[in-house]
């Protein structure tokens, strides 16, 4: 593996809920505090401040530590553990994995567990699992008690269980949390970048806390950056599957480059920073394309009400089968992202973000 694939795996593997992020964090502060100044704001968004040749334009880049997750609210008397999502699961693609469990005696392996297809009724079978049908199963058995063995309580916090690795197609690697490992990197990987280049701004590299129970670490942080640009770096919705319907207007594919996000739900991306942006891109040659997103949002919709508003949007990395076990990204998308993001932090000036803010 190369030193940027071997970061990658320890960042996405790395245990990481929303509420206890600290792992994640560890990881990226290490990676910086040789550089930049490094703190975090008082819900734990982690903030590298690298300092260009003025103290503004003042640049925020943040991806969000947390993972989509589960909390541990009941423990049936036999030890199944019974729980609750933490973001948006859809609990089909979780039934039959495996998951790793928290707890103050260490971790723990567990299998997601049901009534077997078996045993389900026709009409049980056409919908979609409720929560009061799934639990997990940390080897049950008799004689075996798991809360003693593992000391298991409820308020604690389980993620999916799957390695880093390359599909047949090396380019392709597939792992549990690139939503939003993926951004943190990325954050991380454009102050590196900058360590060889002047810019004339400050920029903030931030790793956010909570994105996936409600943008929380986005409002916190950037009342404490107070940027003049931000920008959140995220995973994109690879449209290149069968049966994607919108793929032909939105054609957000892997192996497609940096995506800019136009449009998450109701939120529209600040219109001139998107043109200036992707002017950037057209003049450096980086593969790149335009994709809008129905549902959800990324930490840029609360970034652009943050105090009197901030010009916001996400530049994202396409993925595959996120919010499930095995999402996937193309490695040559996360390289044209993070070009992006050195040719547009590097360009930031004060009269250039005088223009974008109007």
């Amino acid at each position: 593996m190369s030193r940027r694939d071997d970061f990658l795996k320890e960042l996405t593997e790395a245990f990481g809920p929303p509420g206890l992020e600290d792992d994640v964090a560890t990881i990226l502060r290490r990676r910086v505090e040789g550089f930049c100044e490094v703190s975090r704001d008082n819900l734990g968004s982690l903030i590298a401040t690298k300092r260009g040749t003025s103290d503004a334009p003042r640049i925020m880049v943040a991806g969000h530590m947390d993972e989509v997750a589960w909390m541990v609210t009941d423990i049936e008397p036999a030890g199944y553990l019974r729980v609750r999502p933490l973001g948006g699961w859809w609990p089909h693609v979780m039934l039959g994995q495996r998951v790793k469990l928290r707890t103050r005696k260490g971790e723990y392996l567990g299998v997601i567990g049901s009534k077997p297809p078996h045993e389900l009724k026709d009409e049980e079978r056409k919908k979609v699992l409720d929560w009061d049908n799934i639990f997990i199963d940390l080897g049950v058995a008799e004689g075996f008690d798991v809360v003693e063995a593992t000391g298991v309580r409820r308020g604690d916090f389980l993620v999916p269980h799957a390695p880093y690795e390359s599909l047949a197609n090396e380019n392709l690697k597939v792992v549990k949390a690139w939503d939003n490992r993926v951004g943190c990197a990325l954050s991380v990987g454009l102050l590196e970048e900058l360590r060889e280049q002047e810019h004339p701004n400050t920029v903030f590299g931030v790793a956010t806390v909570q994105e996936e129970i409600g943008l929380r670490g986005a409002a916190t942080s950037a009342a404490t950056v107070k940027p003049d640009i931000a920008i959140a770096v995220d995973v994109g919705l690879g449209r290149d599957i069968p049966g994607f319907s919108g793929a032909d207007r939105n054609p957000e594919r892997l192996g497609g480059g940096a995506t800019l996000l136009l449009l998450e739900g109701r939120w529209v991306s600040h219109p001139r920073l998107v043109r200036f942006v992707a002017d950037v891109a057209e003049e450096e040659g980086i593969p790149h394309h335009f994709s809008t997103m129905d549902r959800g949002a990324t930490d840029a919709n609360r970034f652009a009400i943050s105090g009197e508003g901030i010009p916001s949007m996400a530049i994202c990395v396409p993925s595959r089968y996120i919010h499930s076990h095995s999402s996937v990204i193309d490695h040559r998308d996360y390289e044209a992202a993070l070009k992006l993001l050195v040719a547009v932090v590097t360009r930031l000036d004060q009269a250039t973000v005088a223009r974008l803010r109007g």
